[in-house]
């Protein structure tokens, strides 16, 4: 069983603390549950503790997968999150305006300073971006140094990353890390990045069981078959530009909106009902998609 987890906003929509907390479900059934984060990116300055990490480790780790680690008790971090991007905010001092300051932040490709790719067979490469470690503070900057050096970081342009990131290859990577882990596996959890229906495109030749489109207050439950079919429209339309979530969830009535009770923290999200009724109904709906075997 595979479900796939995506968030309609770019940031802070709540897919980890979701995915967690689905999977925490899950286990409570019985069963054997991975997650799969195939890329992540996270912030060099907002999620320092990630810095301070991967000097430790000796490799280039995210927040989302040491949150797995913390709350789901999950090892080989690189295998379930095998492409991972390290951001640094450029420093103010780089713009002539303030409103340039601001539109730049939002610009991800030009904040990557630090990338890791582990492959299936377990080799992992580091890359460091210096055209753009050039842009942030220094302070900052001395720190991504440090750990490009003790990660023994290969030089890479913006147009090598992208290279990399789109090259076929890397997708069969991925694809290939998950159908290890179907197989290995009874409840697959595939988070996706940022606002990105697909995390990537080959996870389409998959049979996706779930899409769950996580907001602020609510979890959206898409059928399957109508979001695969939403993507392969967007994608022969718009190329990789359609792949925005807003672009394959168009209006309310494409999902079912499941509202979330309010917590003292978001780590006990795992704690609420409607959680464990999402669960059931997915667990539910195999069983009658299945014929006679049970998940």
């Amino acid at each position: 069983m595979i479900i796939l987890i995506i968030g309609l906003l770019p940031y802070d929509s709540g897919k980890t603390w979701t995915t967690i907390a689905l999977a925490k479900a899950m286990k409570k059934r019985n069963l054997r549950v991975k997650i799969f984060k195939p890329i992540a990116g996270h912030s060099a300055w907002g999620q320092f503790r990630t810095v301070i990490e991967s000097m430790k480790r000796g490799y280039l780790i995210c927040e989302d997968a040491l949150l797995y680690e913390e709350h789901l008790g999950e090892d080989n971090l690189t295998r379930i999150n095998p492409i991972d991007l390290l951001l640094t905010p450029p420093s103010l001092n780089e713009f002539k305006s303030c409103n340039d300051y601001i539109q730049n932040l939002a610009d991800t490709l030009h904040q990557v300073s630090l990338m890791r790719i582990t492959k299936h067979c377990g080799v992992t490469e580091h890359y460091i971006i210096v055209e753009n470690l050039k842009r942030t503070s220094d302070p900052l900057k001395r720190w991504i140094e440090k750990l490009a050096l003790r990660l023994k970081s290969k030089p890479a342009s913006i147009e090598d990353v992208i290279s990399i990131l789109q090259d076929n290859e890397i997708d069969q990577e991925l694809q290939r890390y998950l159908e290890e882990y179907e197989e290995k596996h009874d409840v697959v959890i595939v988070e996706s990045f940022n606002n990105a229906a697909l995390p990537f495109t080959s996870l389409l030749s998959f049979k996706l069981d779930a899409v769950l489109v996580v907001t602020p207050l609510h979890v959206l439950i898409m059928n399957p078959k109508l979001f695969a079919e939403k993507v392969k429209e967007k994608l022969k339309i718009m190329g990789l530009e359609g792949l925005e979530v807003d672009k394959i969830v168009e209006k309310p009535e494409d999902v079912n909106i499941i509202d979330l009770e309010p917590v003292p923290s978001i780590c006990d999200l795992s704690t609420l009902r409607c959680i464990d009724q999402i669960a059931d109904s997915m667990l539910k709906s195999q069983w009658k998609a299945d014929t006679g075997r049970k998940v």
